[in-house]
């Protein structure tokens, strides 16, 4: 998976996907680009790269790829997902595979770090209280293995607890 940041009008940016609604799992929910590991694939960042090229038609680097965040697990299907942060110098041109991708979103950072844009609540999954995190921007709402992604790189990125409050 690949969170790619770039500044766009003098702004951090990220790109994420709406996915599509033909897709096995996950249809229509927010997500960053990314997929399964295939035998052609020489390790896991490869993986990323070559989803982020057939999903939304970027093409990254590993030259840009500046960090790995920690793993994360996804509830619902079960999948580990390793996130790479890549930053780009220029906004990347997308062109979305209509097979796997409804639109491509860039979220100023900003956006994410106002903490009226946030919130958490502990869900039950499968009889078990679990924290779920969740980001408000226009008319989406970003939750789950994303959610739980973004807060990590916002913490890391810019020292903040959950909802933008400093963690310092």
């Amino acid at each position: 998976m690949l969170l790619i940041v770039y500044a766009k009008d003098d702004r951090p940016r990220i790109l994420l996907t709406v996915r599509s609604r033909s897709v096995l799992l996950h249809r229509g929910q927010i997500s960053f680009p990314g997929g399964a590991r295939e035998s052609k694939d020489k390790d896991i960042l490869e993986t990323a790269l070559r989803e982020c090229r057939e999903e939304i038609g970027v093409k990254v680097e590993r030259r840009e790829v500046i960090g790995q965040l920690s793993p994360v697990y996804t509830l619902t299907s079960g999948y580990i997902v390793v996130p790479f942060v890549a930053f780009l110098e220029e906004p990347p041109e997308t062109e979305p595979n209509p097979a796997e991708i409804d639109s491509v979103l860039e979220i100023p950072l900003q956006d994410l770090l106002d903490p009226k844009r946030f919130r958490e609540e502990t869900v039950e999954l499968e009889g078990i209280p679990t924290r779920q995190y969740f980001y408000g921007w226009k008319n989406h709402t970003i939750w789950g293995a994303t959610a739980r992604i973004l807060k990590q790189f916002l913490q890391i990125a810019y020292g903040l607890r959950c909802g933008g409050s400093k963690a310092f």
